[in-house]
């Protein structure tokens, strides 16, 4: 499990519990899960990027005295 954890870093274990599968290595989740853990792997999140939900509007100023008015 070690070795195809550092193969393909981004798969979590239910992707590797897919790989051992097809390879005939193992039957149950529960016991690839406990594994798993055991063994100290995660996949590490990624920081996630803020985008401005829509592009913002400057809005013009006053050209002169009394074209704007606060309520």
């Amino acid at each position: 499990m070690l070795e195809l954890a550092n193969d393909r870093r981004r798969f979590g274990s239910p992707r590797l519990h897919e790989l051992l599968r097809r390879e005939e290595l193992v039957q149950n989740h529960k016991r690839t899960e406990r594994i798993y853990q055991e063994e100290n792997l995660s996949v590490r999140t990624r920081k996630r990027v803020k985008r401005p939900s829509h592009a913002r509007i400057v809005q013009a100023g006053p050209a002169g005295p009394d074209e704007q008015w606060a309520m």
